[in-house]
């Protein structure tokens, strides 16, 4: 019998490798894997097994397909689709825009495709047949910069050091980038930096010009060279970087000196002293990110000792040892044991040839001329004196007739991979992600041999990136090798050093470059790019470390101005850094003007004090300050005035707390001294998180409550008096409102189309939220857009082709703190999803489903992907939908009963999808299910299933379930192929339930209708069972005596009836009389007979006798 976990096999349910598509899929030979048909002769040994590139020059093609250059076959409907379904193009050569249409907002190719507007003329060309940069069409239109001559080029080529023009043209007139403070312009005429930045023995220009001596006129002195802090790593070259990125294996000076001698311990960093935990290697990462299941130190050192079984193997040897037939260099390089004292020096040190003897193992001394003799390079056969180079020793090959050449040499280790893939030369574990990724990761190519579909993993390759002056980061890196441009597009993750969660951003595109504009400045980030093909994403932990550019600091604080008293016309100013610098504050500029006067003059300050001499006497000035990063001056302070008068010293106001609750303070200000005031400006202060520093400000003339604020928060007040002398120095107090404070809310936003983003949050109720948004981190925190709502969703228009920063916080009744930035891309045109996906029917073995395309009356046929995946067999496939209608309907069929699926629909050029979930029909309910009652048991009777249903095999078999009311509990009593089943042991006194069911799959998930039937027949002892064995008897003997009775009774009742009719005919007749009215006889009971007519006596032959 088999038991009920067991998979029968039967027709309807095929296995995952006989599934392939015969339209649209190619079956592998060996494998059984499903490969797209377009693989099919296309010079690639896509099965592994070469069987799709097996008997190729017999191989015609249909009547419905086309035939491509390279052999293979196509539907023809897919020729000038617009899709290189070929893999050569050569089903869209020849085209015409009769078969291709693009949108107003596209530009079409000449060979038909269609590409964004403002891909044309950009200087890049992004049309397969350069169409997009045409000359004839670019000489009036130049989206990029356009050189006299007519020559378009990108505008990233501007002012980038090269001359891009003939003329050079696109590198003249580059210098308007700078302001008047900074002042130096460094040689590629792409950055411009202060002075003070200038041969600081820093690296600012891109090109190093800024301490290029011949360029910048900077000291050759080797005292000059730049001094870095304790926190920093001088470079050789004079540049300082982080100290945690000393030995880090990457090249962060840009002369090497970062990761010269880390192989000695003593020039590793310090672990403890930034973070928590060292790696083997000698790197350091925060504490954190050990055990997290991806490899951060590079060893994968991190993720041991994590409890249980590791979780990925070690992908490169440790330091202290190499793999296994295997040399280690005293600088930790691995080499082959067969290269060890061969007379070359593999190691950078020498040390694979220190301590070597005198001739190979097995060899004399060489002597010269001594025939037959080998060299220190060589090893002779000792039988045939035969030379053989010494790199075939121990090669696992026999070169010496005798085999001499492969005894004696190192035992091979068995090298396991539990959770990783074994090279096939034994000594080397890879990852399982690396396996087929299109690097080459194990030194025989082993990797990347035999890979299918189900194997094979798209890894981006060559990511790189730059910075701009503006603060963007440019990524760009290769595609994948065999990577299908038509379905697949790339998301870029990334994460602070020191985060654990990635952020990812869409980039809706498979083009091989990004911009990213939502980093924070002056920061360091970990970036990669993974590809998403339909509905898989191929996962990599391979990323790059990028430090984003400096930004614009946040304005100075707390500027106060007085009046030197032992001089006249001289103001000191006084001010606090800024809350965010976002880089390395290199300078302040403090400017001052005169009232009346437009014109502002200023100072340079290398601190957060300075004095301003010479100003005119008795006039009243303004002064403000700004910090100085290597990006320019950032935000200005409040401007603060001061009257220049001799003697005058303005005190400060008193700031007296008069209370405070959950969402107010209240205060009082006064002045203890005679200058008149006319007004108090007042600042309140308080922090949510590290980015920002928010405050309110008030004009208040004595006192006045500040409301609006949050529970259990830190506030600092700050108030300055107007005076007629001017500004009075700052006061401060400090309170923590009452109460306990809210928590952010949780936010979610995402795009629907090219302008619309969908937000919705988590939080309190009947409250004013605030939804604030912008194109990059530092105007969400400055200068946002924003749209309230007392709702928690809102639905926000923004600008098309941009990236956006979102948070979401409480505005009312007081300022809640915000939630984390979300960061969304809008959608081009040509990735909306399709709208109103939904299943019309569902049956069992089909369904048919229903959308509508992703904008009205679309005028070319577009091609959908709709991807079917299959929640209880994990399998899934794909098919293409060709339409132009506006609304579509589709079956999808070899579907089966009692499945879940998920229906997956979107655009083949990978736009964003619409999804489903869906159940088709279980198998029906057996029909009759009956109950036979035996003396120690019962028999189950049911209808084959098979008879009413065509999807069901009688080898896949019925489950029966049982019942009981008493102890409410459901039994699996089995399953079997017969249409009767046996059941035993029941107990007295109970009350049961039956199911008959088609037998389920997959752990349960897949089970057809059940047919109950209720059973109460047992009682509640032996002597109830006897009595209702009598009992049963009785209920059918009884009934039989009943129906005997009736049946007499019926009978004599028929006699009587029977006699009744003759006694009255016989009467009828002995009363019968002649009637000469009527002239005939008449036969009566007596009851009415007439008088007047004669009784008949006798008969005469001569009357007739008429009886009626």
């Amino acid at each position: 019998m088999r038991c009920c976990g067991e998979h029968p096999s039967f027709p309807s349910l095929p296995t995952a490798t006989t599934m392939c598509d015969a339209d649209t899929q190619f079956r592998c030979h060996e494998s059984g894997t499903c490969v797209p048909l377009s693989y099919k002769c296309d010079l690639e040994d896509d099965c592994g097994d070469n069987s799709d590139e097996s008997h190729c020059e017999a191989h015609q093609c249909r009547s419905d397909e086309f035939s491509c250059n390279s052999g293979m076959c196509v539907r023809l409907s897919w020729k000038c689709d617009g899709d290189n379904d070929c893999r050569d193009w050569s089903d869209e050569a020849n085209c015409t825009a009769v078969y291709h249409t693009c949108e107003t907002s596209s530009f079409q190719c000449h060979n038909g495709h269609c590409i964004p507007q403002r891909w044309a003329c950009d200087g890049d060309a992004d049309c397969q047949d350069g169409s997009d940069e045409d000359p004839t069409n670019c000489e009036t239109k130049c989206n990029g910069f356009q050189c006299p001559n007519g020559t378009c080029i990108p505008s990233s080529k501007r002012c980038n050091g090269a001359h891009d023009c003939s003329d050079g043209s696109d590198e003249q007139h580059c210098e308007p980038l700078c302001t008047r403070y900074m002042d130096f312009v460094c040689k590629n005429r792409q950055q411009c930096l202060l002075r003070s930045m200038v041969c600081d023995g820093t690296v600012h220009c891109r090109d190093g010009s800024d301490e290029d001596p011949s360029y910048a006129g900077c000291s050759q002195d080797p005292e000059f060279h730049h001094t870095c802090d304790q926190f920093s790593f001088q470079c050789q070259n004079g540049v300082c970087i982080s100290l945690v990125w000393k030995c880090d294996g990457m090249d962060d000076c840009g002369d090497y000196s970062d990761e010269a001698n880390c192989e000695n311990p003593t020039e590793a960093p310090n672990c403890s002293r930034y973070y928590q935990f060292q790696c083997d290697n000698g790197h350091c990462i925060p504490n954190r990110w050990k055990c997290d299941e991806e490899n951060d130190c590079g060893d994968w050192s991190d993720e041991k000792v994590c409890g249980g079984s590791a979780l990925v193997p070690v992908t490169t040897p440790a330091l202290a040892t190499c793999s296994p037939n295997h040399f280690r260099c005293n600088s930790g390089i691995c080499i082959t044991n067969s290269w060890v004292c061969d007379g070359y020096q593999d190691c950078a040190d020498g040390s694979d040839e220190d301590a070597c003897p005198t001739s190979p193992v097995g060899a004399t001394s060489p002597s010269a001329g001594s025939p037959g003799r080998c060299s220190r390079f060589e090893f002779e056969c000792p039988s045939t004196k035969k030379c053989i180079p010494n790199w075939k020793r121990c090669d696992g090959l026999k070169d010496c007739q005798d085999g001499m050449d492969e005894l004696n040499c190192p035992t091979h280790s068995t090298l396991l991979c539990p959770n990783g893939f074994k090279c096939e030369d034994g000594e080397t574990c890879i990852m399982m992600s690396e396996r087929c990724d299109g690097f080459l990761d194990c030194s025989d190519s082993s990797d990347e041999r035999n890979c299918t579909d189900d194997t094979l993993v798209y890894k981006v390759q060559n990511l790189q990136w730059t910075a701009d002056f503006s603060g963007n980061i440019s990524l760009t890196w290769t595609r994948p090798k065999k990577m299908p441009l038509a379905s697949c597009v790339y998301t870029i993750h990334y994460r602070m050093v020191g985060e654990s969660m990635w952020k990812s951003l869409e980039t809706h595109s498979n083009k091989t470059n990004s911009v990213l504009k939502v980093l924070k400045p002056d920061s360091t980030y970990q970036v990669k790019v993974q590809v998403q093909c339909l509905s898989k994403v191929y996962n990599t932990n391979d990323f790059i470390t990028l430090r984003t550019p400096e930004g614009l600091p946040d304005p100075p604080r707390h500027l106060q101005l007085t009046l030197k008293r032992e001089a006249e016309g001289v103001v000191a100013c006084q001010w606090a850094p800024p809350t965010n610098a976002h880089g390395l504050i290199r300078e302040y500029v403090v400017e001052y003007s005169r009232t009346g006067s437009k014109e502002w003059s200023s100072v340079r300050a290398p601190s957060n004090y300075s004095e301003v001499e010479r100003l005119q006497v008795n006039s009243l000035y303004s002064f403000r300050v700004a910090a100085v990063t290597s990006r320019g001056v950032g935000n200005w302070s409040d401007s603060k005035s001061i009257r220049t008068i001799k003697g005058k010293a303005i005190p400060p106001p008193i700031i007296h707390i008069d209370g405070y609750t959950e969402n107010s303070i209240s205060f009082t200000l006064k002045m203890e001294s005679s200058i008149q005031v006319n007004g108090y400006v007042v600042k309140i202060f308080w922090t949510f998180d590290a980015h920002r520093q928010e405050k309110l400000q008030h004009l208040l003339l004595l006192s006045s409550p500040v409301s609006n604020l949050t529970a259990q928060t830190p506030y600092e007040i700050s108030a300055w008096a107007k005076t007629e002398l001017g500004d009075s120095p700052l006061s401060f107090a400090h309170v923590v409102t009452s109460g306990t404070k809210p928590s952010p809310p949780s936010l979610k936003a995402k795009a629907v189309n090219q302008t619309v983003v969908e937000c919705t949050w988590t939080g309190p109720r009947n409250v004013v939220y605030g939804v604030f948004y912008a194109t990059s981190f530092l105007e969400l925190y400055r200068n946002p857009n924003n749209a309230t709502t007392t709702l928690h969703n809102i639905t926000v228009i923004v600008n098309r082709d941009e990236q956006y920063l979102f948070l979401v916080r409480v505005v009312s009744p007081y300022q809640g703190p915000p939630s984390d930035y979300i960061v969304v891309k809008m959608i081009p045109d040509n990735r909306l999803p399709p709208r109103h996906l939904h299943a019309v029917h569902l049956a069992k073995t089909f369904a048919v489903i229903k959308w509508e395309s992703p904008y009205d009356s679309p005028d070319q046929d577009m091609l959908y992907a709709v991807a079917v995946k299959d929640l209880v067999r994990k399998t899934d496939r794909t098919y293409k939908v060709k339409t132009r209608n506006s609304t579509v309907e589709y079956t999808i069929k070899k579907l089966e009963p009692g499945g879940k699926y998920h229906i997956i629909v979107q655009l083949g050029n990978m736009s964003k999808e619409a999804s489903l979930k869906i159940n088709t029909v279980s198998l029906a309910a057996p029909d009759a299910l009956k109950i036979i009652a035996e003396n120690d048991h019962i028999l189950l009777f049911w209808k084959s299933l098979a008879l009413k249903e065509n999807h069901f095999s009688e080898s896949r078999g019925y489950e029966i379930h049982l019942f009981d009311s008493v102890t409410n509990s459901t039994t699996y009593l089995g399953n079997t192929t017969e249409n009767v089943f046996k059941v035993s042991n029941l107990k007295s006194g109970h009350n049961y339930s039956f199911t008959v069911q088609a037998r389920c799959l997959y752990s349960g998930q897949m089970c057809g209708e059940p047919a109950t039937l209720l059973y109460n027949e047992l009682g509640a002892d032996p002597a109830a069972s006897t009595m209702g064995s009598s009992t049963d008897v009785a209920a059918i003997v009884v009934p039989i005596l009943f129906l005997l009775l009736v049946t007499v009774g019926i009978g004599f009742v028929v006699l009587y009836m029977r006699h009744r009719r003759l006694q009255n005919s016989f009467t009828a007749f002995a009363n019968s009389h002649y009637s000469s009215r009527l002239g005939s006889a008449i036969f009566s009971s007596g009851d009415d007979l007439d008088d007047e007519a004669p009784m008949i006596t006798g008969f005469s032959d001569d009357v007739p006798m008429v009886i009626a």
